[in-house]
């Protein structure tokens, strides 16, 4: 499973505007992406990223765009999913350009960068 904190605070570090990081994402074996509330400790959305008729593509990464508006995964599926934190996670892309297992996944501003088992570097 990977962890991401969601939100961020004013003063640029990681949390709500009290300090305390309240949002975060995880990614999963199941290929699903998942926003929780820690204050609720509740679930807020539940994303099927990762996952088609084939299966399941487990989860190796997972970020956020610089202005938190955008949810970046990397699959086993050999996919890269940008999803809009605006729109309620819908899915905005699906980039399916690696033809290896995606080893890294990086956010520099509002574009992603990953790299594949192959060599292959993606700017998405």
């Amino acid at each position: 499973t990977v962890v991401r904190w969601l939100q961020q605070s004013r003063s640029g570090g990681t949390g709500s505007s009290s300090g305390e990081a309240s949002v975060f994402m995880t990614g999963a074996q199941d290929g699903h992406v998942r926003i929780w509330d820690l204050r609720s400790r509740g679930e807020i959305a539940n994303i099927s990223a990762h996952t088609s008729q084939r299966g399941a593509g487990a989860i190796a990464g997972i970020e956020v765009s610089a202005s938190g508006n955008t949810i970046v995964s990397a699959g086993a599926d050999r996919a890269v999913c940008m999803l809009d934190v605006r729109a309620g996670f819908k899915l905005r892309h699906r980039a399916t350009d690696h033809k290896d297992f995606i080893y890294e996944l990086k956010t520099v501003g509002e574009n992603a960068i990953s790299g594949g088992g192959d060599g292959s570097v993606y700017c998405h």
